[in-house]
């Protein structure tokens, strides 16, 4: 019983782990994705909460650590910003060593907590260990060069 539902939150876990799985995504489309991750993921507790400028996926249930996952939109829709917030220290790791894996975004560590994608997505990973356990994945505001210059400083 305990490996099933251990092995449940790994399914659940995974697919909301993907680097860029919101950034640029309307509203809709967000909303959609996660009803579908909630629904595949019937058994446990979740909560779909929307406010005006968020929307959030909250995992509450008693047989797994607590997982939130909070998307930020802008004035068009279009979410700038995911932040992911867990309880669990092995959780974290998981969670940061699935983004860094994927080579489609060749990250590149900028100092302790932060990582830059390659320039086309233009997406900064920061981490966060003080209190919870934070993963947070924005769209960058920089211009290219400033963008480029920033990336080869951390080479």
């Amino acid at each position: 019983m305990k490996y099933t539902l251990f092995l449940l939150f790994g399914i659940c876990m995974s697919q909301l782990s993907l680097a860029q799985g919101y950034i640029d995504l309307t509203r809709e489309k967000a909303r959609k994705k996660l009803e579908k991750t909630k629904a595949h993921n019937s058994n446990m507790n979740i909560l779909l909460q929307e406010s005006d400028t968020t929307l959030s996926y909250l995992v509450r249930d008693s047989s797994v650590q607590n997982f939130d996952l909070l998307l930020f939109f802008d004035n068009n829709n279009r979410c700038y910003k995911e932040k992911k917030v867990l309880t669990c220290d092995s959780c974290y790791q998981k969670f940061l060593d699935n983004i860094l894996s994927d080579k489609y975004y060749r990250w590149t560590k900028i100092n302790n907590s932060t990582y830059y994608s390659r320039f086309p997505y233009r997406i900064i990973l920061e981490t966060r260990l003080a209190g919870e356990y934070t993963l947070e994945l924005k769209r960058s505001d920089m211009t290219g060069n400033e963008y480029r210059k920033t990336v080869r400083q951390g080479l």
